[in-house]
């Protein structure tokens, strides 16, 4: 299935744009059948959330194997835009399942929580050592630097919109970054 991710995804998105729910739908239900729970990685119980762990971890040269995650008080909805909600955890998790890639068994550690009113993400990755700064600030290590390194700029323009805070810190082996989102009124809707 992971290996033919990117065609599913292709094939989905033509009968949405066609309009054609019915065979969408049917199509997606096949698509799950063949996915077993156990094989899922993320069951935070927000869909948002497990979508894009799920498929960063299968369509990842990592592969799923690498990741733990740890979740608690995940609400179904959370008062954060679903495409904000993608920039940060999909922006975060490929980077930490990347640097792992270039590790001998390089593993992913992902906390993900809502308490008292702080939505809290939580990665902790094995790296190479190996960082780029410009300017002061983190920059990517890709060769390809026109297409990569828009990841980090992103989610810090989805944190200002919630006001939210992006920490990172790092050992000579392990990468760690925290996103922290305070509750707004209407951020723990079910």
């Amino acid at each position: 299935l992971r290996h033919d991710l990117k065609r599913h995804l292709s094939t989905m998105e033509v009968l949405l744009r066609e309009g054609n729910m019915v065979d969408l739908k049917e199509y997606m239900d096949q698509i799950k059948g063949k996915m077993d729970d156990e094989t899922m990685v993320s069951k935070t119980g927000n869909l948002v959330i497990d979508s894009i762990i799920n498929y960063e971890a299968y369509t990842s040269e990592a592969g799923e194997d690498r990741i733990q995650i740890k979740s608690r008080g995940i609400p179904k909805s959370l008062g954060i835009q679903d495409q904000d909600l993608t920039v940060i955890i999909g922006n975060l998790v490929s980077n930490a399942l990347n640097a792992a890639t270039q590790v001998q068994d390089g593993k992913v550690y992902i906390q993900i929580r809502f308490d008292k009113g702080v939505f809290y993400v939580g990665i902790e990755n094995d790296y190479d050592g190996y960082l780029k700064h410009r300017n002061g600030k983190l920059v990517t290590t890709h060769k390809d630097e026109s297409s990569h390194g828009y990841g980090l700029e992103n989610i810090r323009m989805v944190l200002e919109k919630y006001c939210g805070d992006l920490f990172m810190e790092h050992s000579e082996s392990r990468f760690r970054t925290e996103v922290v989102i305070y509750e707004s009124s209407d951020m723990s809707k079910d």
